[in-house]
């Protein structure tokens, strides 16, 4: 497929356009009759799938994203994870991209999505390459990040990190059977971090936790996040 075009200097769209080609990528690799792409945000797998003439849905919590994909003509519903409105066996494929983590009820979900999977379900979590430095700081700030729009009352967990997904999935009657990691060796810009905490709590920006991971970060450097990707079968 062709690259996403995205200006330069447009950093956080080029870092996400990037990991999401690299899903697309994979997910084209199975050769999928059908697809139903679990919280599809702005569509952007279904728009691509559908360009391939490949049968796609998204299925959105946000209704306002589900109408606007609805009125593009593309195939949204509005609904919730943990409860598809969708028949078993309905799709060849079910994927969940940086979804599990935002979902109060992860293994409802999961549960959900291997009832109406015909072949399996393909998922997707943030991770950082922990072996380096940057890396190490990401998932510091990550966590921390989390933690504090937890207490203001967000749905925001932790990553699942492979065990994890693996026993979920397992949990749901797949089998998982193959994993990857996408990377991209990039670096946040060094306003990344404050303009983060601004979205969740400006007064956070002077907190002893904060200026600790800031000067963590201007040492250091801050990766960017790269996508674990487990692909689990449905049981024969």
């Amino acid at each position: 497929m062709p690259p996403i075009d995205i200006p330069p200097s447009d950093h956080v769209l080029r870092h996400r356009a990037r990991l999401l080609e690299g899903f697309l990528d994979e997910l084209l690799r199975l050769q999928p009759h059908s697809v139903l792409d679990v919280g599809c945000g702005n569509g952007f797998l279904v728009r691509e799938l559908a360009a391939q003439a490949i049968p796609a849905t998204g299925l959105e919590a946000d209704s306002k994203k589900a109408e606007a994909l609805e009125a593009e003509g593309l195939a949204a519903v509005h609904g919730e994870a943990e409860d598809l409105p969708f028949s078993e066996d309905e799709f060849d494929w079910v994927v969940l991209r940086h979804v599990l983590h935002h979902l109060p009820g992860t293994r409802e979900a999961l549960a959900q999505a291997a009832r109406v999977a015909r072949r399996g379900i393909v998922v997707a979590e943030p991770c950082f390459p922990e072996s380096l430095p940057p890396g190490r700081v990401a998932k510091e700030f990550d966590a921390w990040l989390k933690n504090e729009e937890r207490k203001r009352g967000r749905c925001h967990h932790l990553n699942l990190d492979l065990p994890a997904i693996v026993d979920e999935l397992e949990v749901a009657g797949m089998r998982p059977d193959e994993a990857r990691v996408h990377q991209p060796m990039d670096h946040r810009p060094p306003e990344w971090l404050p303009e983060e905490v601004l979205g969740v709590d400006p007064d956070l920006l002077g907190s002893e936790a904060f200026l600790t991971i800031d000067a963590s970060a201007r040492r250091f450097g801050v990766s960017v996040n790269g996508s674990l990707i487990v692909i689990a079968r449905a049981n024969e």
